[in-house]
């Protein structure tokens, strides 16, 4: 098994010491101490737990996929210490990670090692760079991660997107070949109901306001009133957020 360099804690219990000398010396101790066997125990099997959800399936990346391809495919351009929180309240703190959004992948660094992160059903979310990126494996018209905007009743994610675009040769002796690239492409805006109906948001007010024919006047009309431009995003959270005050 693999030690992790990198601070686990419960919301639950006291930090856990994140150095790899932890397991041996937790082992005299509980020789030394019997009376704090158990809470000791406890201790180093959460550590254990958590390494094994980490760093299973965990796998190498191969860079040479991305040697020759012009741009960057990620959200960030350096790996950036990252907290995982999992569904029972777990972390691990202070893992470098970087998203990459066009593998939708989170990889991260371990012994010097980058690996890619398994679809691990135990994560509730990653917070990296001020950003809640929440995962949506078993959603295949989405996959990957998504980053939270607004969690309410109705909840608005932002999905990065990069696409790949393939070297062309030169049509004539007057032009250039164009080598393969990563091309940014605009953000796209979604909105999961409390239903579980997915909604690609347009920016267009117009557009927009038909996606919710229920509400598609009172929509224009707050619109109007607020001055809003859905294209902004700090516009838009708050359009959705009014949206879900509506449904109260």
């Amino acid at each position: 098994m693999r030690s992790n360099l990198y601070s686990t804690r419960s919301r639950k219990s006291a930090r856990i010491n994140p150095f790899p000398f932890i397991a041996p010396l937790a082992i005299l101790l509980l020789l030394a101490c019997p009376a704090d066997n158990k809470a000791q125990g406890d201790e180093i099997h959460e550590m254990d737990h958590i390494n094994q959800i980490l760093f299973r399936e965990a796998s190498p990346i191969n860079f040479l996929e991305y040697e020759y391809i012009e741009g960057k495919p990620y959200s960030n351009k350096e790996l950036t210490p990252a907290t995982i929180e999992f569904i029972d309240g777990r972390l691990i703190e202070n893992l470098p990670m970087r998203y990459n959004i066009y593998a939708k992948k989170m990889e991260f660094k371990q012994d010097e090692q980058l690996l890619e992160l398994a679809e691990i059903k135990e994560i509730k979310h990653i917070i990296l760079e001020n950003n809640k990126y929440v995962p949506f494996f078993r959603i295949p018209s989405i996959g990957g991660y998504m980053i939270e905007l607004y969690s309410g009743n109705i909840s608005l994610f932002k999905q990065s997107v990069v696409e790949f675009v393939d070297a062309k040769p030169a049509k004539t002796g007057y032009e250039d070949p164009k080598p393969a690239h990563f091309d940014r492409k605009d953000d796209a805006h979604i909105l999961i109901t409390e239903e579980g109906e997915i909604i690609r948001l347009s920016s267009n007010k117009s557009h927009f306001a038909r996606q919710f024919p229920d509400n598609e006047e009172r929509i224009l009309s707050y619109i109007k009133k607020q001055g809003l431009k859905l294209g902004r995003e700090d516009d838009l959270i708050s359009m959705v957020r009014e949206l879900d005050s509506w449904k109260e």
